[in-house]
Parts: structure tokens; sequence; C-alpha cells
């Protein structure tokens, strides 16, 4: 899992979370809670100032890419 996380965090150079999420720990901060073509997540997000969050309808979308690809993959 660890050699994943590597390849991962090469498709980007900045987090503003500091790559939390390919911690030990993960990312609690937010759940994917559902997917389309593995492309939009929407998720229930804890934190109100992440900057990958976005409105839709009436939920949040997240566009993290590293978020995105741990769920793809994973499942997490």
């Amino acid at each position: 899992m660890k050699n994943h996380f590597k390849k991962i965090s090469k498709k980007t150079t900045w987090c503003e979370k500091d790559f939390k999420c390919l911690s030990e720990k993960g990312c609690s901060d937010c759940k994917v809670t559902s997917s389309i073509n593995g492309e939009i997540h929407f998720v229930k997000c804890k934190d109100e100032k992440c900057s990958y969050k976005m409105s839709y309808a009436d939920g949040w979308i997240c566009t993290c890419p590293i978020r995105k690809e741990l769920y793809n993959k994973h499942g997490l």
C-alpha cells in the first residue's frame, strides 16, 4: 500500500492538508458517500474550509486527486 501512496503523491505537488490522506491514520475529515464513473465523488465533509470541496445541488463533491484515487483504487 505504501508504494501506491508514493505513486499517488506524484500526481500533485501541493496539498493544503499536507497529504493527510496518505498518512497511516488516513483522512477522516471527508467520507465518500457515492461516486459517478470514478470521476465525481460525493462526500460528507467535516472540514468547512477545504478548498477541494465544491457545492453541488444540496451536497458536496470532492475535487482532490488524491482523495479520488484512494476511493477509486482502495474504497477508502
